[in-house]
């Protein structure tokens, strides 16, 4: 099909601005649309999305309507939105409201175990001060909440209290009225297992169990996106009914049809991928310098279609930046490289990284030489 004359509304909060920019070389047409209202907008929440001539930057999506061929979502928390659409007869890419999946964590551990999945060994405790009493005298958990509250804590380990009491007490104070009615889920570790997922294209069997017993379920929400996930073990840690990332930006360039696989999963039609290559590689980037303030980076022209940035702009300049994210993350993108074998696709992303410069940049290429020694010793 040709897409030379369609127009694509890509709907996000910055980490998978790059998909916008990869759909743009197949279509029409892209507006980026920037999920960033509040009451007292930062420059952080503007920037990111100008300054490109492949993608429109919009700064919301209901004057749009009527304007689009087909919406994309690769993110959670917008399942309304895509409802709403749907019901005006729009074409929408999207999880729907299966965002709850990986929002309301001990609710899905309730689903995991209705339809037949191993449920790990967990706790639910609500409020700060009875996970507090509760991980006083506890060493070796794993913490987690709901993704509600992502910007204000993650998912973190627990090695004992005289060590985590500070980071408890940073939570209490960033959740204010919130602190007595939050519910934590502590988990013990899960050692000594393979951890395998899912990221849209490669299924070996342990996760096919997973994905045909989770089918039903997203089935019930109408489910038309991407999807995710992290088995340890045969435990599904994670859910992710959305784009991956890091992986996802691997799929963006090995997908040759990957606009075609959008537009029919739209519709709830199912497209085989045709990939460029058989094996891609991707390293991060991180600079604590971006966790604050805005920072500019050069990229080579060369590299500019594996070089994926997140919360990125150009000015008029020319000079490219990455702006801070809302939880303040040091990441800021990653690399791709493809190739026929594993030490191709290695190679090729090590050297879409030469020339790449920032203030404080690191390459973490010594983590692709591990994920090589992993992949030849499981072979």
């Amino acid at each position: 099909m040709d897409f030379s004359n369609k127009t694509l509304a890509v709907v996000d909060y910055g980490i998978f601005q790059p998909l916008a920019h990869r759909i743009a070389r197949d279509v029409g047409k892209v507006y980026y649309v920037r999920q960033s209202r509040r009451g007292h907008p930062l420059a952080a929440d503007k920037a990111p999305g100008s300054g490109y001539d492949d993608i429109e930057l919009s700064d919301g999506w209901i004057d749009l309507i009527g304007k689009v061929d087909c919406w994309v979502f690769p993110d959670i928390f917008d399942g309304d939105i895509q409802e709403h659409l749907v019901s005006l007869g729009e074409r929408v890419f999207g999880g729907r409201r299966a965002d709850e999946l990986e929002i309301y964590r001990g609710d899905f551990r309730s689903i995991m175990k209705s339809i037949g999945l191993p449920v790990p060994k967990y706790e639910l405790v609500e409020g700060v001060d009875e996970l507090r009493e509760r991980l006083r005298n506890e060493k070796d958990k794993y913490v987690k909440t709901w993704s509600t509250i992502r910007g204000t804590t993650e998912t973190w380990h627990h090695i004992k209290y005289s060590l985590s009491q500070a980071r408890i007490d940073r939570i209490s104070a960033g959740l204010g009225s919130l602190r007595d009615s939050q519910e934590f889920l502590i988990d013990d570790p899960i050692r000594n297992v393979e951890e395998i997922g899912y990221d849209d294209m490669c299924m070996p069997a342990a996760i096919r169990t997973v994905n045909e017993k989770m089918a039903p379920v997203l089935a019930r929400y109408d489910y038309r996106s991407f999807w995710s996930t992290e088995l340890r073990g045969k435990y599904l840690i994670d859910p992710c009914p959305r784009q991956a990332s890091p992986a996802g930006e691997c799929i963006q360039e090995i997908s040759k049809n990957l606009v075609e696989r959008i537009w029919a999963g739209a519709e709830g039609e199912v497209v085989e991928p045709v990939p460029t290559a058989q094996f891609a590689a991707q390293v991060l980037m991180v600079s604590d310098e971006v966790e604050n303030a805005p920072l500019p980076i050069d990229v080579p022209e060369k590299n500019k279609q594996w070089v994926k940035l997140y919360n990125s702009s150009i000015d008029d300049k020319g000079q490219e930046w990455v702006s801070p994210s809302a939880n303040k993350m040091s990441e800021l993108g990653s690399i791709v490289g493809l190739g026929d074998t594993p030490d191709a696709a290695r190679k090729a992303c090590e050297s879409h990284c030469e020339g790449i410069q920032a203030d404080g940049l690191e390459i973490h290429l010594d983590e692709l030489g591990e994920a090589m020694k992993e992949l030849k010793s499981a072979a």
